[in-house]
């Protein structure tokens, strides 16, 4: 029974209009040039979203990494302080004693053997390394060598 009803249907025939098929064929066509354009849409926006996370990403890791280093510049200036701040305390403590006629006296006896007249002196190792001649030294040696030090930083 099936294969009569099967049989007994007539053949299905198209019938197209004039120009139907054409008319088709551009709607396959548009619509395949707006898939592409879609795709390339998708695509320039990914590409630009991509970019932008990337120079974000950059950018940050630049801006932290100039941090980084200006904080260790400024540690180094206060350090660099620190240091000028103590040996200008020091000299400012020599300064003060050698406005003592007695130190005065001390020191040039000890450092450069002077004596008070009919007065004989005999050196000892214990006159030589005093404590306020190791202290005039060594405020002396260093600000001799900051000096040097800054001559040869103006000569770079």
């Amino acid at each position: 029974m099936k294969k009569d009803a099967r049989q007994s249907q007539p053949p299905k025939i198209h019938h197209y209009l004039p120009g139907e098929h054409q008319h088709r064929k551009r709607k396959k066509a548009t619509s395949s040039a707006q898939q592409k354009l879609h795709d390339l849409l998708l695509v320039v926006l990914s590409g630009a979203f991509i970019f932008s996370a990337v120079a974000f990403l950059g950018i940050a890791i630049y801006t932290h990494f100039e941090t980084q280093q200006v904080a260790n510049e400024k540690q180094l200036a206060a350090s660099e302080l620190e240091n000028e701040q103590q040996l200008l305390k020091n000299l400012q403590q020599q300064a003060e004693r050698l406005k003592d006629n007695d130190y005065i006296m001390k020191l040039a006896r000890g450092r450069y053997y002077l004596s008070k007249d009919g007065e004989i002196i005999f050196s000892i190792p214990e006159d030589n390394d005093s404590k306020q001649a190791k202290e005039l030294n060594k405020a002396y040696k260093n600000a001799s060598e900051e000096s040097s030090h800054k001559t040869n930083q103006e000569d770079q």
